[in-house]
């Protein structure tokens, strides 16, 4: 019976960088399960890197007894710095400057507009402070509240009335 010395054992890879002459053309993987060109690493469907890791963006946690390997972050992830989602191990959302809560869902006061192409999150409110009622703004379009007979997305336009007095 012929042997294959072409293929490497289980849970060993062949080296590219080594003649297929070397002794030591296999080499061990560094992971669960790794092909057997390259050493290229199959991972879980949450795990990330050349050596199965560190969970993908957006997961945290990794253990093996899990079967995706990361558990999900509970973060939005527009909201979170990097768009990256919670830390990787402690499960905590790092949220963006202008965004708050627990899950980095929405904008800090006076902010509106969450966005993932903002770097901040959100923008500020700029509410005119003569026809406005305080810098306060619709956390989703930056509608400011308007003070009687002003108009427009920061009351800044005075509305005018006139009185018209006829004397006989």
């Amino acid at each position: 019976m012929r042997k294959n010395w072409e293929q490497c054992k289980p849970n060993f890879y062949r080296d590219p960088q080594r003649s297929i002459r070397d002794p030591y053309v296999c080499s061990p993987c560094k992971c669960d399960h790794c092909g057997l060109v390259a050493g290229k690493c199959y991972c879980k469907s949450n795990v990330d890197g050349p050596n199965c890791d560190r969970c993908k963006n957006g997961f945290w946690e990794m253990r093996k007894e899990d079967p995706d390997g990361c558990r999900p972050c509970a973060c939005n992830l527009i909201g979170t710095y990097g768009n990256e989602g919670c830390d990787k191990v402690t499960g905590k959302c790092t949220c963006k400057a202008l965004v708050m809560g627990e899950q980095c869902d929405h904008c800090l006061q006076e902010h509106y507009g969450l966005s993932v192409d903002d770097p901040n999150g959100c923008k500020p409110c700029v509410c005119d402070t003569g026809g406005a009622y305080g810098n306060h703004c619709d956390s989703a379009e930056g509608m400011c509240r308007c003070r009687s007979n002003y108009s427009g997305r920061k009351m800044d336009i005075s509305g005018h009335s006139s009185i018209n007095i006829h004397l006989n």
